[in-house]
């Protein structure tokens, strides 16, 4: 199994031809956010729109939803939240529609997007509108970020910082390592772009990268010695700064 990252999304949404088939293939939370334009970097605990989370929702209440909502944003109450909490060392922040994003993308509840998204200006409502069903169309399937994988991504982090300090925007980077925890925690090959924290990841794990173009490479997580490594170099050592924390919070 695959999970796509999103600079494989953008380049496949321009260029339905890109080389690369991402047909029903697996994004996570993160690569669906940042594809659909929900993350906000400067105001870094709100969102650009909120999704409301709950499960029972069906066509016909996403419609009435869309009547009621036409020209507000739904309030950030609604919806799930992951605080990320790095006492000072880094921004703190929330991110919002860790599980909703899931929820509208494998549920195919369209209407339920749209009234989250209709308050939007005219230009970015029909951009984020066309790449959810764009998404739709390729039959991806979304995976939420779980307690498990910011429990590796922290620890990942804090090894990551005893040889190298974060050069780049450190929101990015730390989206790196939730996306790629995921990846390693369901041993699931990742298809990204060659990216130095892909690279940590892949040589903790003693995975062979495999180029697909001059920007793409595969990392292979699929195999039993990933899980072997992940106990024997992570679980089992506690590599992880315990002042920095997080918490999930569902409706």
């Amino acid at each position: 199994m695959e999970i796509i990252d999103t600079n494989i999304l953008y380049y496949k949404f321009k260029n339905p031809k890109y080389h690369i088939d991402i047909q029903s293939k697996n994004i996570s939370s993160i690569n669906a956010l940042e594809f659909l334009k929900n993350i906000e970097k400067i105001n870094t605990n709100s969102a650009k729109y909120y999704i409301p989370l709950n499960n029972g929702l069906n066509f016909r209440f996403g419609i009435s939803l869309s009547k009621f909502h036409k020209n507000r944003a739904f309030n950030k109450r609604l919806s799930d939240y992951v605080t990320f909490e790095f006492n000072n060392d880094f921004p703190s922040y929330n991110l919002y529609n860790n599980l909703s994003i899931q929820q509208v993308i494998n549920n195919k509840q369209n209407e339920l997007l749209k009234s989250s998204i209709n308050f939007l200006a005219k230009e970015d409502f029909k951009d984020i509108y066309s790449k959810y069903n764009f998404l739709i169309a390729c039959s991806l399937n979304c995976i939420a970020l779980e307690q498990i994988d910011v429990d590796l991504a922290l620890e990942l982090l804090s090894k990551f910082l005893l040889n190298h300090s974060l050069k780049d925007d450190f929101r990015n980077c730390w989206n790196d390592l939730l996306i790629a925890s995921i990846a390693v925690n369901r041993n699931m090959n990742l298809i990204s772009k060659d990216k130095l924290l892909n690279k940590f990841v892949s040589e903790e794990f003693g995975i062979k990268e495999k180029k697909i173009t001059n920007e793409i490479t595969e990392y292979d997580f699929s195999s039993n010695e990933v899980s072997e490594r992940k106990h024997e170099k992570f679980e089992s050592k506690g590599y992880i700064n315990r002042s920095w924390n997080y918490r999930l919070k569902t409706k």
